[in-house]
Parts: structure tokens; sequence; C-alpha cells
């Protein structure tokens, strides 16, 4: 088995940049009891000197078994950090992702959500909240949406 990665971190003209691409084969492994024989993804993360950011993300695998269709994936973030109060920064951000061909053939993952985090500076520490969208949509079978509301506070020490 063999995998590969490259890596990337710089700034452009006060746009902090960050990528990172990787590769994987398992093919020549005879222990191999993955049902793909090599994989691909990447992503690149960019900061702006306003607050805003931005993410993009992808990777497919290519699939050993003979039918079963080459699953894939992509990924995009919006944030902003801002500075609201004296706590420390403020980020909101909305992502989507899109999984096709994950678990079988056919299948159709969508994925939305919505998030702030309130940074702590005095202790190291967030709070956060966040909702998320799930829509699977998959032929010969029906599934409900599912809405998920998420809060918590990372605690330091």
């Amino acid at each position: 088995a063999v995998d590969a990665v490259v890596r990337y971190a710089g700034d452009f003209g006060g746009v902090a940049v960050e990528a990172a691409a990787g590769w994987y084969n398992n093919s020549s492994n005879a222990n191999n009891d993955d049902a793909f024989e090599d994989g691909v993804s990447g992503s690149v993360s960019a900061l702006f000197g306003n607050g805003v950011n931005v993410t993009f993300a992808a990777g497919t695998k290519s699939a050993a078994t003979q039918g079963r269709d080459d699953p894939m994936f992509y990924y995009g973030k919006l944030g902003y950090i801002a500075k609201l109060n004296s706590l420390g920064n403020t980020n909101f951000a909305v992502d989507y992702g899109r999984y096709e061909d994950v678990a079988q053939n056919g299948d159709s993952f969508d994925t939305i959500g919505v998030q702030a985090v309130q940074e702590i500076e005095s202790i190291g520490s967030s709070m956060y909240v966040s909702y998320r969208y799930h829509s699977l949509d998959r032929t010969g079978s029906s599934f409900d949406d599912i809405h998920a509301v998420m809060s918590g506070m990372l605690v330091a020490f």
C-alpha cells in the first residue's frame, strides 16, 4: 500500500492560504479488505485580511468491485471572523457538502450547516452553536431528512 500527501501554506498579498492533496493506493496489498483500490482528495482554504475565509474540498475513490460506481464528494465553506465584543473573535460560517455513491450506487447525500463560535480568549476556550440539515436520496428507499442543532463549549486546560 502507498500513501502520499502534498501540503502548502503561504501568504499571497495578505491572504493566508493552506492546501493539501493526498493519494493512496491499496491495489497491490494482498491483505486489502477495502472495497476501493485507490483514492485522491484535496482541500484549499484562504483567510482574507478582512476576516472572510473560504474552504473547498473534493475527493474520489476507485471501486475495486465490478459494477460499483466510484464515490465522490465536494464540500465548500464560507466564513467570517468578527470582533463583536471583548471576549474574543466571533466566527460565523455556512457550509455545503455533496456526497455521491458513498454507501451504494445511486446514493446522493447533501448536508448544509450554519455555525457560530464565540472565542473566550481570557481562558482559551470557546462556545458554539450549530444547525445542520442532512438529506439522503437512495433509489428504492425513502428517508426522512434530519435537522440537528448542537451547542456546547470547548474548555481548554
